[in-house]
């Protein structure tokens, strides 16, 4: 049986420009609970390691992938546009 993708998205702007991004998933990609809050420094931290090493967050292990790098940076920098 087929399954596509029902992850809603948002339009969201950053430098100008408008882009769409999926909601949640980032907090889907570290298997946190939806109403968990990410706080910047926790983010830079997890932003620190490089492509293709493992770390733990919240107790479990993780792998950072390219995607996931993406996905913490474009967090971070909608953390800060917010001030």
């Amino acid at each position: 049986m087929y399954r596509s993708s029902r992850a809603k998205k948002t339009e969201v702007e950053l430098g100008g420009k408008k882009i769409m991004i999926k909601e949640g998933a980032l907090h889907k990609a570290l298997k946190t609970k939806k109403g968990h809050t990410f706080n910047r420094t926790e983010l830079s931290r997890l932003n620190k390691n490089e492509v293709g090493s493992s770390f733990k967050y919240g107790g479990n292990d993780f792998k950072m992938t390219p995607l996931m790098k993406k996905r913490i940076t474009l967090a971070i920098n909608l953390m800060k546009r917010k001030k």
